[in-house]
């Protein structure tokens, strides 16, 4: 009878017990799954916008570069939130429409947070004909830079110095120091990042 007794305690299934911490014990791992799976999609999402908002600002700031340096004259009505220039394409050393450039911060539906608009004088003018009077509206079918600004004012210093309308003489731009400050719309997001540039004009005269 010995060996009939070891052998049913070999074949004998789990306990109630045994089962009950199986069950609890994939109960637990099930509902970790979710969270787990929620949580990375989260990571992905976030690193997904924040690595759109780098390309936004480095691409804003290589368009601004680019032109900037073709550009023969800062113009007047430049300001910190607004840049105004004259890049002589076809080199005659006469102001086109076409050849006027404006990059202008302009507010995203009252969310605090704005966009560089860009347009050439074909489309609209950039600054008031009258420096009392308001500057033009952004036109509707500007090009549309940097959408996830947090600073209104990205153009922050002209060097030596804006010309003067009442010192002809007065020294033109040579630099236009640029800094965007871009965030990540979800609220997850981290603080705002910075994208600099300091842009010398080549062609100023």
């Amino acid at each position: 009878m010995a060996p009939v007794l070891e052998r049913a305690d070999r074949e004998r299934g789990f306990t109630l017990v045994e089962l009950l911490i199986v069950v609890v014990i994939m109960g637990i791992v099930a509902s970790a799954i979710p969270s787990v799976i929620v949580s990375t999609m989260r990571v992905e999402s976030d690193q997904s916008e924040l690595q759109q908002v780098i390309d936004d600002g480095r691409l804003s700031m290589t368009r601004i570069r680019q032109e900037l340096r073709e550009a023969r004259r800062v113009l007047e009505g430049s300001s910190s939130d607004t840049l105004y220039f004259w890049v002589d394409g076809n080199q005659d050393a006469i102001v086109q429409p076409g050849e006027l450039v404006c990059y202008r911060v302009d507010e995203i539906d009252g969310q605090d947070r704005w966009r560089i608009a860009r347009w050439t004088g074909v489309t609209a003018p950039c600054v008031a004909q009258n420096p009392a009077d308001s500057p033009p509206p952004v036109p509707a079918n500007a090009q549309t830079l940097a959408s996830t600004l947090v600073d209104p004012e990205p153009f922050v210093a002209f060097s030596p110095g804006l010309p003067d309308p009442a010192n002809p003489f007065s020294a033109p731009t040579r630099e236009v120091t640029v800094l965007l400050d871009l965030e990540v719309n979800n609220a997850r997001g981290p603080g705002a990042i910075q994208v600099e540039g300091s842009i010398r004009l080549r062609n100023v005269p």
